[in-house]
């Protein structure tokens, strides 16, 4: 939210779609409450493409489709909104240029979360031996007496399947399996930790093995977590 209130501030600023022409408050108004559109309509597609499990156990073409759906309508705000507003009216000339704007920050944006993520040596290392984070408890807290299934790393968020549903934590990986570490549980690849108990069985996805869990997400095992696993019993 932070974020998509400090690009509305900085596109009033410049008088971005030739809005230098309106008074300072009314700019500054209107690319707020045009970010707000976008930041609602980004974090409604994400929860969506979160509850379908065929995404679940492929974090590269649920990407592409978040990245896919968030484009065009992103650009449809923009269209609407500031066509009402400076133009009188959208006009449909002007949607391509809107559409290729939308698209260009959709996809840089996206590519930036992933590199951020994957350079992140304190997201990618195991539970075994990883500090504890000070907000160990807090994040326990966040279970709120419900079961764990898994916990999906998410950028700089973690995602928590419960059997109360999911919901998204500002939280590393690395700190929430620290936390779990005597929970039933491990790193099953380095995006993903699993609750053992909530594993129902296995699947292949091509090359890739994927655990069942009970509430039909499933997540993807790493082939260097898949020997460990299978000496535990797991599969």
């Amino acid at each position: 939210m932070a974020v998509a209130v400090g690009m509305a501030i900085f596109l009033a600023f410049v008088g971005a779609f030739g809005a230098e022409a309106i008074p300072p408050i009314p700019r500054y108004l209107l690319f707020i409450a045009l970010s707000l559109v976008c930041f609602s309509l980004v974090a409604a597609v994400m929860m969506g493409a979160y509850r379908v499990p065929a995404l679940m156990a492929r974090p590269r073409l649920r990407q592409a489709v978040i990245v896919a759906l968030i484009a065009p309508g992103t650009a449809l705000a923009v269209w609407l909104i500031v066509g009402w507003a400076l133009l009188g009216g959208p006009r449909p000339s002007r949607f391509p240029d809107y559409f290729l704007i939308a698209s260009g920050v959709t996809l840089t944006v996206s590519v930036l979360s992933r590199l951020t993520f994957r350079g992140d040596p304190l997201a990618q290392r195991t539970a075994i031996g990883a500090p504890t984070s000070p907000n160990s408890v807090l994040f326990l807290e966040r279970l709120k007496g419900a079961d764990l299934y898994a916990v999906e790393a998410e950028d700089h968020y973690v995602r928590l399947y419960t059997s109360k549903g999911s919901s998204l934590v500002l939280f590393r990986l690395a700190d929430a399996a620290a936390a779990l570490e005597g929970h039933g549980g491990a790193r099953v690849h380095r995006s993903w930790w699993v609750a053992r108990a909530a594993v129902t069985g296995t699947a292949r996805r091509g090359a890739q093995m994927v655990l069942k869990l009970q509430n039909g997400v499933e997540a993807p095992v790493s082939r260097s977590q898949a020997t460990a696993l299978r000496r535990a019993g797991w599969f």
